[in-house]
């Protein structure tokens, strides 16, 4: 698959179908790994806006580790390796994000409480959705793509 079929796959759901942006970047992976789009949509459907609008973690970013699992998730029977192995994905995954973003958390990189109407008013205000989001969900699709083509995936 090119980086540029999943990124794209991935801003055309979330910015033309309606998906959060967890939603955004599995269901442009969750195919190739197994799972259908409805299935990924589903899944990852409570984890927008740093779950569930709280302003925790990227939801660009815990869509992204979901692929990670998917991809990789079968190596935890590894035992303690398996793990280690997982985490590392997981963990070079959230170093890039955060070398390229400057953070993994929703609030931080939005500046929004998105939990109250001011804060959501705030986000549509000034434009973060098509703006910011779109390059985190964009970003999180391509560290995605360079994650697999280093692996030989």
């Amino acid at each position: 698959m090119a980086a540029m079929a999943a990124k794209a796959r991935a801003l055309k759901r979330f910015n033309e179908q309606g998906g959060n942006c967890a939603q955004s970047v599995l269901a442009a992976f969750g195919p190739e790994c197994g799972l259908d789009e409805t299935t990924c949509l589903r899944v990852a459907a409570g984890f927008g806006a740093g779950i569930g609008r709280l302003g925790f973690t990227c939801g660009a970013v815990t869509g992204a580790c979901m692929v990670l699992g998917l991809r990789h998730g079968h190596e935890m029977a590894e035992g303690l390796g398996g793990r280690d192995k997982v985490y590392g994905y997981v963990q070079e995954f959230t170093r890039r994000f955060r070398a390229r973003f400057g953070d993994l958390d929703c609030a931080a990189l939005t500046e929004c409480d998105m939990t109250t109407p001011e804060g959501r008013q705030r986000f549509v205000d000034r434009g973060l959705h098509q703006g910011l989001c779109s390059s985190l969900v964009a970003g999180a699709a391509e560290i995605l793509e360079e994650m697999s083509t280093a692996a030989g995936r």
